[in-house]
């Protein structure tokens, strides 16, 4: 009995389609209503992304942290920069 032979294009478009196929199940987390878990002092910034404010630095500077309940979000500390906008470089934020 011989083995079947398939060229390298062949193997991998069959893996591809087995990936493709696979990999493109619809998410089965649960999503969370906007009005539940969102912190009351909670500024939003973005679809479902909101800053929450997490206290002072020594030097006075207010410190915020990234929140979504849907969605996940870098764990850093973020600062308000001048133009309003949330960056992480202290040194561009309107706190000296």
């Amino acid at each position: 009995m011989k083995a079947l032979r398939l060229s390298a294009k062949l193997r991998f478009s069959i893996l591809a389609i087995i990936l493709f196929a696979t990999g493109c199940e619809p998410s089965k987390t649960a999503a969370v209503s906007p009005s539940e878990g969102i912190p009351t002092n909670a500024i939003l910034v973005g679809d479902q992304l909101y800053m929450v404010p997490i206290g002072k630095n020594n030097t006075g500077c207010q410190m915020y942290r990234a929140f979504s309940p849907n969605h996940a979000v870098v764990a850093a500390i973020f600062y308000k920069g001048v133009d309003g906008k949330f960056v992480i470089d202290k040194g561009k934020s309107d706190c000296k």
